[in-house]
């Protein structure tokens, strides 16, 4: 029995004798591709799942947990930022948070200076 992987570049030649009721893992020497092999997918053609369709699934389910990880931090960040916005309503409600509105301004006016310290390294490189 000859049975050809899916690249179509490498071939098995199996005796038709050692591929039994239970079957086979084959691997291709050319794509690295794992299949199982049994008289059933000699008889039919059902596809069954291989080592690549895995992969797939795997990959989706990651970019899945990347999308929910990018959206609760959009999330985080909206939600810091109508703090900020809505400072007089915040800390009349919170008197507590005053600490934490305080920390949001010495962190702005760092990224301010920093801003308008890149703006005149760039500024100086162009004059030149």
């Amino acid at each position: 029995m000859i049975i050809e992987c899916k690249c179509q570049k490498y071939k098995f030649q199996i005796p038709g004798n050692d591929i039994i009721q239970d079957g086979k893992l084959l691997k291709c020497g050319f794509c690295d591709e794992e299949w199982f092999h049994n008289k059933l997918t000699t008889d039919s053609d059902i596809p069954l799942p291989t080592k690549n369709q895995e992969k797939r699934a795997q990959a989706s389910v990651k970019s899945n947990k990347n999308l929910i990880v990018l959206i609760v931090l959009f999330l985080l960040i909206a939600l810091f930022v109508g703090t900020l916005f809505n400072r007089d309503l915040v800390l009349s409600k919170y008197p507590n948070f005053v600490g934490f509105f305080e920390s949001a301004d010495i962190l702005g006016e760092i990224i301010i200076q920093n801003a308008n310290w890149v703006k005149e390294i760039i500024q100086n490189l162009f004059n030149k």
